[in-house]
């Protein structure tokens, strides 16, 4: 799970939808249907930001080259100016239905 947090509603949404095309693209058309559409995650406890998640499900032997993207992405994130979001991810499936 890709959980992106901003300021704003709309900086939250479009970096998680970016996102969303990117690893779709660095993926591959094979694995489209992994990658879930990105959805609101409401406010954050503090209502100080707003977040929005993407859930990728990772066919078995592939979950190396997921993170491999997952680390690109990243990459080019941090070398972002004036970059608007934050960026968590967690790769146990588990923790997802905890909350």
């Amino acid at each position: 799970q890709l959980t992106f947090e901003a300021a704003t509603e709309t900086d939250a949404a479009e970096s998680a939808r970016d996102w969303e095309k990117n690893l779709k693209r660095s993926l591959g058309r094979d694995h489209e249907d992994r990658i879930f559409p990105a959805q609101s995650g409401g406010m954050s406890r503090d209502r100080e930001t707003h977040k929005y998640y993407i859930i990728l499900k990772s066919p078995p032997g592939m979950r190396k080259r997921y993170l491999e993207a997952i680390e690109q992405l990243k990459e080019l994130k941090n070398t972002e100016k004036n970059c608007r979001y934050n960026l968590s991810v967690d790769v146990n499936p588990y923790s997802i239905w905890r909350s």
